[in-house]
């Protein structure tokens, strides 16, 4: 049948927890374009919602939100949903790089975000759209 290599659009969601709302808007903007559903919040308390409601393909996270930062933020949440969703964190610099890395999240974004790094982080994830 025609068109039996198109993706299941369904499966493919990402969450964007971001409080800089240009950030938010562009990294929304950017996962559209690769077929995500996306769903932005900003806040540790709304990204924690959306995380126990379940889901999602992909989380992108800001290490530093305005409820919550930091390591012990970021452990919690490998550690709850590490095995539903796949966390790429924001950072900005290379202690944010580091914070990331101390709890396991090994895919980052670095701030402004760029659509080529975004491909070449979903292409590893074999998330990357397929274009006709």
């Amino acid at each position: 049948a025609p068109g039996a290599q198109v993706p299941l659009r369904a499966a493919r969601t990402a969450l964007v927890a971001e409080d800089s709302i240009t950030a938010r808007i562009f990294l929304a903007r950017l996962l559209t374009r690769q077929g995500f559903d996306v769903r932005t919040v900003d806040t540790a308390a709304a990204l924690r919602g959306e995380l126990e409601r379940g889901g999602w393909t992909l989380t992108c996270v800001d290490i530093e939100l305005p409820d919550e930062t930091g390591a012990a933020f970021l452990t919690g949440l490998v550690t709850r949903h590490g095995a539903r969703t796949v966390f790429i964190a924001l950072v900005r610099d290379a202690e944010d790089r580091a914070a990331a890395r101390r709890v396991g999240i090994e895919r980052m974004l670095r701030k402004p975000f760029d659509q080529q790094e975004l491909e070449m982080v979903l292409g590893r994830l074999g998330l990357l759209a397929t274009r006709a």
